[in-house]
């Protein structure tokens, strides 16, 4: 109810919080499967888990953007605090694009390539059962339906949130590498 055919529904995120250089991320991550609407749980969650100062790390972070949009225009007593996380949205991928390039990347800039090639297969979404976004959202909808039941739902959440976890490990560890090889024009 109070959606549109093809928005976007957020139901699940993870935020790694690092407040100062050196310092152990924090982890933070929400992960909707229940009835009802997501979004009131999600955004005070959230918001929360960014705070209100730093930059928020996005790999293409026009997407979020959109959706983090979409979030303030329906539930407008959260607005401001959504625009403000909009604000300080960077994104690694325009860096990438113009800056690196690795074989294994196949042609492809889309972090599922990217992380692996550039750290590791520690960082490889290969072999896991929810390994994409389109993955996740079947994996949402699957529980959500009811055609995941009992002992099943716990595997499908615990393989959500390890996407979503990778997903954010990933792009920690990719501002690391990024750091790191900023100045050596050697690699």
């Amino acid at each position: 109810d109070g959606t549109r055919p093809y928005q976007q529904v957020p139901f699940q995120f993870s935020v790694h919080v690092i407040n100062a250089p050196g310092e152990d991320p924090k982890h933070f991550e929400f992960l909707h499967l229940g009835k009802g609407d997501p979004r009131p749980e999600l955004i005070p969650r959230l918001l929360e888990a960014c705070g209100e100062t730093g930059s928020i790390v996005s790999y293409f972070a026009k997407f979020e953007s959109e959706v983090i949009r979409d979030l303030a225009e329906c539930y407008p007593e959260h607005a401001d605090e959504l625009q403000a996380l909009r604000e300080r949205m960077v994104d690694p991928l325009d860096v990438i694009r113009e800056s690196v390039y690795d074989p294994k990347f196949k042609g492809r800039f889309s972090l599922k390539y990217v992380a692996p090639a550039l750290l590791g297969e520690q960082y490889s979404y290969s072999g896991m059962e929810v390994a994409d976004g389109t993955a996740a959202q079947r994996a949402f909808d699957s529980v959500y339906s009811g055609k995941v039941t009992g002992g099943e739902v716990e595997r499908v959440r615990e393989n959500m949130l390890a996407y979503c976890k990778l997903d954010t490990l990933a792009m920690m560890e990719l501002v690391k590498w990024l750091e790191h090889h900023g100045g050596n024009s050697n690699g």
